[in-house]
């Protein structure tokens, strides 16, 4: 039985890394000792994301988003992050904090919110767990299982420490979270 794990990419998605690197070697790596040095948040850098379509990608083509699959979002996050690491977050927020937005009326009940912080905290660690064996590890099944092996113990008090933080300060930080929203009127627009 073959052990090897290939995963090819579409032309699509290879053209959509290609646009990633080429926005990353060629503007953000230029102001990400700028950042740094200035601790200063990269509003450019945010603009010129939503300008190449890479905020709000997983979103639903309804509500102004790519609709695209995560896999694509990864795709953009590893070539943005190699020239700037905060940069790279802001597009991990931009297109992954969808989960927030699309459970908020299952997450007004404590426990069910605590639930959702339990699985997010294994989703979160298992996604790091890929991306370490992808960027480090031979790809094979072997090795793939042996990451998640290592792993399993981190995760566990990841999700763990996700129920807690939850339960304890969960419903406080809702009712302050809706207290601002009713007081602000934030509305999202997207560029």
């Amino acid at each position: 039985m073959p052990t090897d794990m290939s995963f090819p990419l579409t032309p699509e998605q290879e053209a959509l890394r290609a646009r990633a690197r080429e926005l990353a070697d060629t503007v953000f790596a230029d102001r990400a000792a700028r950042w740094d040095a200035t601790e200063e948040y990269p509003w450019d850098n945010v603009k010129d994301l939503a300008a190449a379509g890479f905020m709000g990608m997983t979103m639903p083509a309804a509500h102004g988003g790519g609709e695209r699959p995560l896999l694509d979002v990864v795709l953009v996050i590893e070539q943005i992050a190699r020239a700037c690491g905060i940069t790279g977050r802001i597009v991990v927020e931009g297109n992954l904090g969808v989960v927030g937005a699309l459970t908020a009326r299952l997450i007004r009940h404590r426990w069910a919110f605590a639930a959702l912080c339990f699985a997010l905290g294994f989703a979160f660690s298992s996604a790091m767990d890929l991306w370490h064996w992808y960027s480090f590890w031979p790809h094979t099944w072997e090795a793939l299982t042996l990451v998640y092996a290592q792993g399993v113990w981190f995760s566990a008090a990841h999700a763990v420490g996700n129920v807690v933080f939850a339960l304890v300060i969960g419903p406080e930080l809702r009712r302050l979270l809706e207290r601002y929203g009713r007081r602000l009127r934030v509305a999202v627009a997207w560029a």
